[in-house]
């Protein structure tokens, strides 16, 4: 089987503009923003203050600036920050093919300032509870810890998938199915609706991620060479992954969701491709570890002050 990477002229064929060039969304990153952070605002809790309520937005602003910063400097493109309604907020952003370590910087780069500025007022405060400085540093801690847990798809459990579980298709399963039960243990425990839709996508998804995982490791079985960016995919890569690797699981599916499969695909063998080096991912781990390690202690500290 030949996947042989060509240069080839612009084309007008509908499969790989799409591939190349997903749609994206028709409102500016700027009203994204606003329009987002609004909803959000209208779906918080009724019984919540308008401080807490803001203290919990900037909270999340916070947060997700952490990621748009790292990708920003690491040189993502189409950086954006929205709010997800009931749920949180998050950042898109593109990479340029670059090493996979800088990903992981990325993830990081969310809740570790918010762990770090948690534990530093509940050190300065002593979090007293029933004031805004300390449900301040709870909001910080707790948020920002949450996020660390090994649970995709959140922060933590995406850095353990790059650095470790990634690199086998069937530890990569069992993390998956492992973060789906966590997720319905909390959404249980919480009696949280939003987690539990979370959890359900989830569990949706690991068949179909399974399958791309398969693919591209059989893309990267074949190719020498992967393109730096799934932007610079030839024609001729992509119509034979399509007809060799998608159509064989898959059978057949329209032009949109054979590009969303086809651009997962590739995606993965470059992600693959440039996976972190041993001293990279044990830097990541440990990177992650102290962030837990200082979140449990701001949370000590604010548990004490109750």
């Amino acid at each position: 089987m030949d996947l042989s990477l060509t240069s080839d002229a612009e084309t007008s064929d509908p499969l790989v503009q799409l591939v190349r060039t997903p749609p994206r969304s028709r409102l500016p990153p700027a009203l994204l923003f606003v329009a987002s952070f609004v909803l959000f605002l209208l779906a918080g809790d009724r019984d919540m203050s308008i401080e807490h309520l803001a203290i919990l937005a900037g909270v999340l602003l916070f947060h997700e600036a952490g990621h748009a910063v790292g990708m920003i400097a690491l040189g993502y493109r189409d950086v954006r920050i929205f709010f997800i309604p009931f749920l949180g907020a998050a950042t898109a952003g593109k990479p340029d093919g670059g090493p996979g370590w800088r990903h992981g910087i990325v993830l990081l780069m969310g809740p570790m300032p918010g762990i770090i500025a948690g534990a530093a007022l509940a050190l300065a405060t002593g979090a007293p509870a029933g004031t805004t400085a300390g449900y301040a540093v709870r909001v910080l801690v707790f948020v920002n810890a949450f996020n660390l847990l090994p649970v995709v798809p959140l922060d933590g459990g995406r850095l353990l998938e790059l650095v470790v579980f990634s690199r086998h298709r069937l530890l990569e399963l069992l993390s998956r199915i492992a973060s789906v039960v966590a997720l319905v243990a909390l959404a249980i425990h919480w009696r949280s609706i939003p987690l539990g839709v979370v959890a359900y996508f989830q569990a949706v998804a690991v068949p179909g991620g399974l399958t791309v995982a398969r693919a591209a490791a059989a893309l990267r079985r074949e190719r020498r060479e992967l393109p730096r960016r799934v932007e610079d995919a030839s024609s001729k890569l992509i119509h034979d992954v399509d007809d060799q690797l998608l159509n064989a699981a898959w059978g057949s599916r329209s032009i949109a969701a054979r590009a969303s499969w086809l651009r997962l695909i590739i995606e993965r063998a470059i992600d693959a491709e440039r996976a972190p080096g041993i001293l990279g991912s044990l830097a990541l781990l440990l990177a992650w570890g102290t962030s837990v390690a200082v979140a449990f202690v701001a949370i000590v500290i604010s548990v004490k002050a109750r």
